[in-house]
């Protein structure tokens, strides 16, 4: 990072913008002048698992009471299958398979017995284990049953999307960064860098 910040700095003072601030010192500075301000009533409300549904996902997930008998389980961590602690590569796969089912059925409400009707188009980070795009692929197509699969890389499909045929595209995840440079849609494999953080460890 300190080579970036670097030329970064080398950059600006090419082109005549001046020297950088210090950010991190502004930033103490700010921290440390900021009194805290406690709201008086609070809109949390608490998810409702009075029926003990078999599987909870998405937001309700974050609100799930303190004495709830659920365990709250990741599948992907910091990009890569979570296994271990007592789960198998099988067990992983297959909580990924009702995680992808119950997000489809609650949030785009199409039942199961509809997916052979839908093709999906599954994005992948661009630094990924091709076996685990295998695994990915035969879920959807094998388990799931949907009618057809087209895989992708997302940092592509982002500049894409952004109407750009090349750009630099840096993915600030929950657990893990990736920073992968696109030039004329080509994703270039030289370029690629995986950070093990990302905007929880903030």
């Amino acid at each position: 990072l300190e080579a970036i910040r670097k030329a970064l700095a080398e950059t600006r003072a090419n082109m005549g913008m001046g020297g950088w601030k210090d950010g991190k010192g502004e930033c103490m500075t700010f921290n440390h002048r900021t009194q805290p301000v406690a709201r008086e009533s609070s809109d949390l409300s608490f998810t409702d698992v009075s029926s003990q549904p078999s599987l909870i996902i998405g937001n309700e997930v974050m609100y799930l009471p303190a004495d709830s008998d659920y365990v709250v389980f990741k599948p992907l961590r910091r990009g890569r299958l979570n296994v271990g602690a007592g789960q198998s590569r099988a067990s992983v796969l297959g909580q990924l398979e009702d995680l992808w089912s119950r997000a489809m059925e609650e949030y785009l409400e199409i039942p199961r017995r509809d997916f052979k009707f839908y093709r999906v188009i599954l994005l992948v980070s661009d630094i990924v284990d091709r076996p685990l795009i295998k695994e990915f692929v035969n879920i959807l197509l094998l388990r799931m049953e949907f009618a057809a699969a087209f895989v992708h890389q997302e940092s592509v499909c982002a500049t894409y999307c952004a109407g750009l045929s090349s750009a630099c595209v840096v993915n600030v995840g929950d657990e893990s960064t990736h920073v992968c440079c696109v030039e004329d849609g080509m994703s270039n494999p030289n370029t690629r860098v995986a950070l093990n953080y990302g905007g929880s460890d903030i």
